[in-house]
């Protein structure tokens, strides 16, 4: 059976003001939190997967929402963040050795499992990458589909880039060899690499988004909308006064918008309140209001 590790412990730095309030794996995405999201592309793809999740920052929320969403989802709550390639670790030491689907929780993707699972349950160890041309990205890929160019070093002939999309499926035997602590690239797949273990590449089929960011968590809420071919998005208990008009915006559960105007390019959290509509901004379900950065 395939076991995937959503890891969901970081801090989400880049993602303050957001994630002073909610972990970064809970941030609202359109309708639902991250999390829900990958969770539910996982099991469109993976069916009856055994998943695992990983929290530390915020991690009693990360756990509340679980056992209210999917309880058969096993939790490893980390005293102490681990790092990448210790989350996976953890799922390891949970579940056993068997292949491993790892997933960044904020990666918001569609990529190929099944053939990351195969090269996995080969025993060997993949990598989801976006194709770009040679030379570009933050890996370089060989005529063979090897990665051999990752965090500036080269470990042969590169014929195209890519971008590493924050997917991993590693094999039984190579997952033994990973690490308690530490960064799944730089402490378990170049050390790898260094010893002439080979690691492949799959194509990532989609466009992504890393929602690591302000810009790019506005960005994921607002492609989310295209995607459902929707103009707008509105919950059914949210209250918006008869005078605001929306335009490319998102409200959430019990929100609530008073005033009059235009709410432009906006995510309302839930239960959040805005008194005028605004444009360009995200309101946390605190009242905390912060500008979309600009392209």
């Amino acid at each position: 059976m395939t076991a995937v590790m959503l890891l969901g412990a970081g801090y989400g730095t880049r993602l303050k003001p957001l994630t002073e309030e909610c972990p970064k794996a809970l941030v609202p995405i359109g309708d639902r939190p991250l999390l829900a999201h990958q969770i539910e592309r996982l099991r469109a793809r993976l069916g009856d997967a055994t998943i695992v999740v990983n929290a530390h920052h915020f991690s009693e929320q990360i756990t509340d929402f679980i056992v209210g969403y999917d309880p058969t989802i096993k939790v490893i709550v980390e005293l102490e963040l681990l790092g990448t390639a210790g989350g996976a670790r953890g799922a390891t030491n949970l579940l056993g050795y068997e292949p491993l689907l790892v997933v960044n929780v904020d990666v918001f993707s569609r990529p190929n499992y099944p053939n990351l699972m195969n090269i996995a349950e080969s025993g060997g160890l993949a990598l989801s990458i976006a194709p770009r041309p040679k030379g570009q990205g933050t890996v370089g890929i060989g005529e063979h589909g090897n990665i051999v160019r990752i965090r500036g070093q080269t470990f042969g002939a590169e014929t195209r880039g890519g971008d590493y999309t924050g997917v991993a499926a590693i094999g039984a035997g190579v997952a033994r060899q990973l690490p308690e602590q530490g960064c799944l690239v730089g402490d378990f797949i170049l050390p790898l690499l260094r010893s002439g273990f080979e690691v492949r590449s799959v194509d990532e089929p989609s466009t992504w988004v890393d929602v690591g960011s302000l810009r790019s968590y506005a960005r994921a809420n607002f492609d989310w909308l295209h995607e459902n071919l929707l103009d707008n998005w509105a919950n059914s208990s949210a209250k918006i006064a008869d005078q605001v008009h929306l335009q490319n915006a998102i409200v959430g559960q019990g929100a609530r918008i008073d005033g009059s105007g235009v709410l432009r390019r906006a995510i309302i959290w839930p239960k959040a309140h805005l008194d005028t509509p605004r444009s360009d901004v995200i309101v946390t379900t605190r009242g905390v209001v912060v500008s979309i950065p600009g392209e």
